[in-house]
């Protein structure tokens, strides 16, 4: 699973807390807790995040031990869950990025996208124990989008995301 900073989750992402921590407002956040985003907002002024899931989490870039959470480095604190709604809301949100013209018209643009349709085409069809896909592209994804690098997280997020 690819390590993903939480100033990337997105809506429909789900998480497994991998440790216990406090927010920024000194609420306990134990390990084990699955989450479901529902939202997430920047607040500036603290150079934070507001999770919005079963409870609200906010964390400021400007406290050290949040800091530490924010950068979720190695999914140290929050792990993404293979899962169907995660794969599906991650597939939602590369497909908003792909209508961009910088996007459908980057180089290796259309190798990609045609591993992205194999994972969409394998979730509307998902049976249990069907093999997910295996994202044949990844060496472009790290050398393309120099202007959304959402995608460059994205997409090998959405091949990770996928059960199997």
């Amino acid at each position: 699973m690819p390590s993903l900073t939480v100033r990337w989750f997105f809506p429909g992402l789900v998480v497994r807390v991998a440790k216990d921590f406090s927010d920024f407002d000194g609420q306990a956040i134990v390990a084990g807790e699955i989450l479901h985003i529902v939202d997430e907002t920047f607040f500036p002024y603290e150079d934070g995040i507001t999770l919005i899931a079963e409870k609200t989490i906010r964390l400021s870039g400007n406290v050290d031990d949040n800091a530490v959470v924010l950068d979720n480095g190695g999914n140290a604190f929050f792990e993404p869950v293979r899962c169907l709604d995660s794969a599906r809301a991650c597939l939602k949100l590369i497909d908003s990025y792909w209508e961009l013209p910088q996007v459908h018209d980057a180089e290796h643009a259309r190798e990609v996208r045609a591993d992205i349709d194999i994972a969409s085409a394998w979730l509307q069809n998902h049976q249990p124990g069907d093999a997910p896909p295996n994202c044949t592209t990844l060496a472009f994804v790290g050398q393309m989008f120099p202007m959304q690098p959402a995608l460059r997280v994205l997409i090998p997020l959405l091949f990770g995301l996928l059960p199997g």
